[in-house]
């Protein structure tokens, strides 16, 4: 029994040491009353380039939940890849998007402050109108007009001297076909296949959906997990009591665990203290039936 608290502590820590690795992480998670005019205005204080969402919707006086993931593994020309994602809300109209943009970067790789595309991946990627609002001596601040809330945005810059706006004669599929002539100076839209974001149709798991990778590693779609996700897929809905463990954090898990060790000790050692009573017991009975006899003998 001296060795059960060392079972207890490697049980604990095998179930509490979880890493988890994946290309997007959240960058933002708010809850956003509508107001009944139906004019939403969120800023959005975070590590992420897109600082502003402004749009119009039906859904007054509901409460919705906005989700911001943003991709680490950005580079060259790109300068943020992030997806946005929205709850409880069935529309969405008149949708602008402020960014952010760091002057250092612009001039740290060379790029034209007045060639930044905005891009949405809606099957392939595809430009999206905007205009520059400001800027100062750290960020050049520029809104755009997706025709979509959510999905899947990237920020890319280029060296072209061309207005926001303008759109390159490029097919646009996602990658630069060095046969056709297509590279990141006259494509800002275009990624090598050598400088894929993804591994190709690898499956994972944050914070409640299920990331996959296209084929050819450009770009990801994402499902909503509603009875959590594990190993790439989202969990069929469980009924009973081991519902509970179903999508559970490994943390919860290592605690419960933990917990039934300790309630199984607890009982054991309660059960042998109630046996050593009930020994005492009937040897005390017995030398009181011993002292008995000795006097009738007398």
């Amino acid at each position: 029994m001296k060795k059960l608290p060392f079972l207890i502590a490697a049980v604990a820590l095998m179930f509490f040491m979880n890493t988890v690795s994946a290309s997007f992480v959240t960058s933002y998670i708010g809850h956003i009353d509508i107001p009944e005019n139906g004019s939403a205005d969120i800023k959005i204080n975070a590590d992420v380039a897109l600082s502003r969402i402004v749009f119009m919707t039906t859904d007054t006086g509901k409460r919705i939940k906005l989700h911001v993931f943003r991709n680490m593994n950005v580079s060259g020309n790109v300068y943020d890849y992030f997806m946005v994602n929205a709850t409880r809300i069935t529309s969405a109209e008149n949708v602008a998007f402020d960014i952010d943009i760091s002057k250092d970067w612009i001039f740290g790789s060379g790029m034209n402050s007045s060639r930044m595309s905005f891009m949405h991946y809606d099957g392939r990627w595809k430009d999206v109108p905007g205009r520059k609002l400001s800027e100062d001596n750290d960020y050049l601040r520029l809104r755009f007009y997706p025709e979509s809330l959510t999905g899947f945005f990237s920020i890319i810059g280029s060296s072209d001297d061309v207005d926001i706006g303008v759109s390159s004669p490029c097919k646009r599929d996602g990658f630069c076909d060095s046969e056709m002539g297509e590279d990141r100076d006259n494509c800002p839209d275009c990624v090598p296949r050598s400088e894929a974001i993804c591994v190709p149709s690898k499956r994972e798991c944050m914070d409640g959906y299920v990331f996959v990778c296209s084929r050819d590693g450009s770009s990801y779609e994402f499902e909503v997990c509603e009875n959590g996700c594990e190993n790439g897929e989202c969990l069929p809905p469980s009924e009973g009591i081991t519902g509970m463990f179903v999508g559970a954090n490994p943390a919860f898990l290592g605690a419960f665990v933990v917990m039934v060790i300790v309630i199984g000790y607890l009982a054991l050692t309660i059960s042998r203290l109630r046996s050593e009573m009930k020994r005492a017991e009937r040897i005390k009975f017995r030398g009181e039936d011993i002292k008995m006899l000795a006097r009738k003998e007398e």
